[in-house]
């Protein structure tokens, strides 16, 4: 008998069990399990005029399946989905199969997104699949999948959807799966966890991967020094998907996403001290303290503190190390304000006079007085009679997406909520699930008379409502958060109560209402009779405005070293900064025929337009997207109107007007190349030369006796790229 036979038989006879079947890491993907018409252990994220139902014969083979239907364009989408715990930080492939019929974009347009799966984790989404299917049309069975990584506690949000961005139509989903992803391998850090594909670990190499590793804690631990925010045990993660795309070069969060560069892993992984600029930026806005950021590029100056103090390297424009990386913001400041590299320079240059301590006192300021200590249970109660210990909490799944409309206007508020708790403190747990809305309401039992304060903060939207008395008809509301905030964070004013008067032994009906899209979510309220622990107004109302927290840091730095950020720029560019960190003006409301004769001009950007529509982004007036000013190679213009090719401005001219002046060029730094051209009634009236620079270029247009003034930039016959067309200053004249 062969050896090899011989020893399969003595293994079969010592009765060795066969290896387990791996774990099902999603329970119910094929949606066989259901109850009452729902597949079990999912849950319907739908939204008005969308239909999730569960149909038992119409799946893969004749199996059961989910269905989404709806013929109604809205902004978010329906969806069916499923919580799972999975391990911290780690990657896994998604799959399943998807059958649409009739999916198309509504009648609103806009950016429709297809039936796909997806995961919470960064709304990663198979309709963004390289090469694949993207979920619009009419298509037969078809597999899907991405692959997505985990965050800090491993729960992920699993999703079936349909509807984003005004998408109509019917989709089918069947046949869902979950597994570790067999291609990838883990890298841990003291701070910092790398989930790397295996070829790109033989880029790197090894010894590459684990000093980048080391580099990147290194980065942490200078943030945490420079910015007083330890974070302590908490680990921060990368992941570089390869199935889907994120639509840029690096995205901030837990896991920090990043596009692969081959050419980096293979020519800069293995020399000492470098570390990706990907994780140096994105790991800045990590460090972000959210009521103080005024720009979200300036947490780059985390990143040159990490760089000079830890002798850190990046590759950009060439290899740069500790004090040299400097010269990416001299390089890219070049062009001056608001190029937040411009002032991220001149802060730089202003430590060269004063050091980094009083930048380091800054930053500690910001963490004082900010932050509250949530409500005790021994000062709650959950009747208006009874022991204290505690508040009751409602909680309706599927009816948030970070706007409390969704729960207030939702039918399933009315009814019974999906689960009933009671907390020992006026707090929920982080980041516990997505897409939920909740109630919490108790009372207040102070044990002493005084002016109390109270505080709300949440993630998403949230408001808190006070009674005078137990009485629930009586409350009122005195706090709420639009957005979000960060956890036991104070950041606007409208999270502060004014003063509320509390007798001591009273009892206080209390509610809050709260709303959770996705993403991390939190809810705390907090109280003080302490006239000293209530924050001064100007002082959140500074944090409430990128201008003012930009002023408020420059005033803290000042007051810590003696010297002004501000007089760095010069009274022109402070004007341009505060424009740029302002809020923008209410869009116009008269068409330039609305304007009276007796007006003999106008620029153009402050009348309303007819229409208008850009080849990138959005159709803007005098700044571009992000607060940025529009500038030539030779000035920056306060008025303008943002042209990327192909793009089409509308005025209604009413015939009224008599000539058009303006400049024309490329935004300062781009290098496309467009072709100019104004429009009068239909009719040509102008066109350029094909423009490849940012030189400004003058010129007037007679439009006497034109009704309809089109504006007009065209790609110049290479692509888009870079077509970055910018009407400069144009102004209408009798």
């Amino acid at each position: 008998m062969p050896i090899l036979l011989r020893a399969l038989m003595l293994t079969c006879a010592a009765g060795i069990a066969p290896a387990e079947a791996p774990a099902v890491l999603l329970p119910n993907g094929d949606f066989e399990a259901h109850s009452d018409g729902l597949p079990e252990g999912w849950a319907w994220n739908g939204r008005d005029g969308a239909e999730v139902s569960w149909v038992a014969d119409a799946g893969v083979g004749g199996s059961a399946c989910i269905r989404i239907r709806t013929d109604q364009p809205g902004d978010d989408d329906a969806a069916c989905s499923r919580e799972l715990q999975l391990a911290p930080h780690s990657a896994y492939i998604l799959r399943g199969k998807v059958k649409g019929t009739g999916i198309r974009p509504g009648a609103t347009g806009g950016d429709a997104v297809g039936a796909g799966i997806a995961t919470s984790m960064w709304m990663c989404d198979s309709t963004r699949c390289h090469g694949a299917n993207k979920g619009l049309g009419d298509f037969d069975w078809t597999p899907f999948a991405l692959d997505f990584a985990t965050g800090p506690d491993g729960k992920i949000t699993i999703l079936c959807r349909l509807g984003r961005g005004g998408a109509v139509g019917e989709a089918l989903f069947d046949d869902l799966t979950v597994e570790p992803n067999p291609d990838t391998e883990r890298f841990e850090g003291r701070h910092f966890v790398l989930n790397l594909y295996r070829d790109e670990i033989a880029a790197a190499t090894r010894a590459g991967v684990e000093q980048v590793i080391a580099n990147t804690d290194l980065a942490y631990e200078a943030y945490a020094e420079l910015t007083g925010r330890d974070l302590g045990e908490f680990q921060l993660s990368a992941w570089g998907p390869r199935l889907w795309d994120i639509g840029a070069l690096g995205w901030s969060g837990n896991p920090i996403l990043w596009v692969v560069r081959r050419d980096w892993l293979e020519q800069y992984w293995a020399r000492p001290g470098f570390c990706p600029e990907v994780f140096l930026h994105e790991l800045a806005h990590d460090y972000d303290y959210e009521p103080w950021v005024f720009e979200m590029h300036f947490g780059e100056l985390f990143f040159y503190y990490a760089c000079e103090t830890r002798d850190l390297a990046i590759a950009e424009d060439g290899w740069r190390r500790g004090p040299a990386v400097r010269n990416r913001w001299i390089v890219r400041g070049k062009d001056g304000v608001p190029s937040v590299c411009a002032v991220i320079l001149k802060a730089i240059e202003l430590r060269d006079t004063i050091g980094w301590e009083p930048f380091r006192q800054t930053y500690r300021s910001y963490l004082k007085g900010m932050e509250h200590t949530p409500i005790d249970g021994a000062h709650l109660a959950t009747s208006a009679d009874g022991p204290t210990g505690g508040l009751r909490r409602e909680l309706w799944r599927g009816s948030g997406d970070g706007e409390l409309t969704s729960l207030t206007r939702s039918p399933r508020f009315a009814g019974p909520p999906d689960a009933v708790t009671e907390l020992t403190r006026f707090e929920i747990p982080i980041d516990e699930e997505d897409h939920y809305g909740d109630r919490v309401s108790g009372f207040l039992c102070p044990d002493a008379s005084g002016e109390y304060t109270l505080w709300l903060s949440s993630d998403d939207a949230s408001e808190l409502w006070l009674s005078t008395d137990a009485d629930p008809a009586n409350r009122r509301r005195i706090a709420w958060v639009e957005g979000y905030t960060a956890p036991r964070q104070v950041q606007r004013a409208s999270q502060q109560s004014e003063p509320v008067h509390l007798e001591a032994g009273g009892r206080y009906y209390v509610e809050v209402l709260h709303v959770e899209g996705s993403g991390g979510d939190h809810l705390s309220v907090a109280w003080s009779a302490d006239p000293a622990d209530r924050i001064p107004e100007d002082r959140l109302k500074a944090t409430e405005t990128d201008w003012g927290k930009f002023e408020l840091f420059c005033t803290r730095l000042a007051e810590f070293s003696g010297a002004d950020l501000r007089q760095s720029f010069t009274p022109e560019e402070l004007a341009v900064l505060k424009r740029a960190w302002s809020p923008r003006p209410p869009e116009p409301t008269q068409t330039p025929a609305d304007i009276p004769a007796v007006v003999t001009s106008v620029g153009l950007t402050e009348a309303k337009w007819e229409a208008a529509q850009v080849g990138w982004q959005a159709p803007a007036r005098d700044l571009l997207e992000g607060g940025f000013p529009l500038r030539s190679s030779e000035r920056v213009h306060e008025r303008g109107l943002y042209a990327h090719a192909p793009s089409r401005y509308v005025f209604d001219l009413g015939g009224g007007w008599g000539q058009l002046d303006a400049f024309y060029g490329l935004q300062s730094g781009n290098t496309g190349s467009v072709v100019f051209v104004v429009m009068g009634d239909g009719a040509e009236l102008f066109r350029s030369e094909r423009v490849t620079d940012a030189v400004e270029r003058a010129v007037q247009v007679d439009v006497t006796g034109v009704r309809m003034l089109e504006l007009v930039v065209e790609d110049g016959g290479d692509g888009r790229s870079g077509d970055w067309g910018i009407w400069f200053s144009p102004v209408l004249s009798r």
